[in-house]
């Protein structure tokens, strides 16, 4: 099953620590492999390694702002189709003609 459709079996809570998860694995190995490399590399490419790290730091936080931002409006939709749901659920419930229809 492709991530896009399983996401629909995950709890929210779920998602985010599946996100977290794979985000820290894959810096920490980065770093790992970063830091391999620069044990064996020049001065100058040290460097350069250096502003690798600072852009990817850079990227993972843009990409954690818009998870963030996406997270509250995903929030802000359940809570609309929760009460969409509720007043439904009411409506079906209301007097007609002194019966309740359930």
């Amino acid at each position: 099953m492709d991530g896009e459709r399983a996401t629909r079996y995950l709890a929210s809570d779920t998602k985010n620590e599946i996100l977290l998860s794979a985000a820290t694995e894959i810096t920490d190995r980065y770093y790992e492999l970063a830091a391999d490399l620069v044990s064996v590399v020049s001065a100058q490419i040290q460097i350069a390694l250096l502003e690798i790290l600072d852009l990817l730091d850079s990227m993972l936080k843009t990409v954690f702002f818009f998870l963030k931002k996406k997270k509250k409006k995903m929030l802000s939709l359940i809570r609309k189709k929760k009460k969409i749901l509720k007043q439904k659920k009411k409506d079906r419930c209301t007097i007609n003609n002194g019966k309740k229809l359930i």
